[in-house]
């Protein structure tokens, strides 16, 4: 038996297996207390969010959807020698990145991917129970995409945001916990920088918890940057303000 059927609970909870998958994963359960715990609590949040309720949220939910966030499991990517074969996952070094370019097996990317929407997921319900009203078809199906990539955006004060990119879709999502006010008068604005250019992309509000959940569609089909600054209400054809918060897309 594999690590990787670990993590699979996010992709059986969404019900993104093929029978074969999901009888191998039966047996597993049998044996495995925290995956049966873990696809519980996975299959009750996803229930949540199809059924589209306000509900009150309970004590701690915000705190723990940060957590969730934070917490996906990221493995290193495979490094392919020059005869084409993989060698042992390259290390990270001390900026946390990665050696090589190649990417994780499609087996691994799936789980990987799986983990991340299922997190995503419940950032969505907390958006839904605190009171804002995105569109949850709209939300679910970004974080649902199998190609959707999640990027978090991190400022020098500790701010954090997360953006959910699907180019398959060609839609996004930005979500966020504990997120400063921008200020009166003002607005977060999403930048996606390409080369030298910087293309709006959308304009978001934190509610009085701090808490951001939308969907946008992206300006551009590829960006070396996502960057963050704060606007005047309305937003800027161009940044007029620092950048707060960036995240690079490779």
């Amino acid at each position: 038996m594999t690590a990787e059927i670990h993590l699979s609970t996010g992709v059986v909870a969404l019900d993104a297996v093929d029978a074969d998958e999901r009888a191998d994963f039966d047996r597993h359960l049998v044996d495995c207390g925290a995956c049966r715990r873990e696809l519980d609590g996975f299959a009750e949040t996803t229930a949540l969010l199809a059924a589209d309720v306000a509900v009150p949220p309970p004590a701690g939910l915000r705190a723990n959807v940060l957590a969730e966030i934070r917490a996906v499991r990221q493995d290193p990517p495979i490094v392919r020698s020059g005869d084409g074969r993989a060698d042992a996952p390259a290390a990270a070094d001390a900026s946390g990145t990665h050696g090589g370019s190649a990417r994780p097996p499609a087996t691994t990317r799936r789980w990987l991917a799986a983990a991340a929407v299922v997190a995503l997921v419940v950032a969505a319900v907390a958006v839904l129970t605190l009171g804002r009203e995105p569109s949850a078809d709209d939300l679910a199906a970004v974080l649902a995409a199998p190609d959707a990539q999640t990027y978090e955006l991190v400022g020098e004060d500790g701010s954090t945001a997360q953006v959910v990119w699907s180019r398959q879709e060609h839609r996004a999502a930005v979500v966020a916990g504990d997120l400063r006010q921008p200020g009166d008068g003002s607005t977060y604005e999403l930048w996606f920088v390409a080369g030298e250019v910087k293309h709006p992309a959308t304009l978001f509000v934190p509610d009085a918890q701090g808490t951001v959940g939308s969907t946008f569609v992206p300006p551009v089909d590829d960006a070396d940057v996502l960057a963050v600054t704060i606007e005047p209400s309305g937003g800027s054809p161009q940044p007029t303000g620092d950048i707060v918060m960036a995240a690079p897309t490779a």
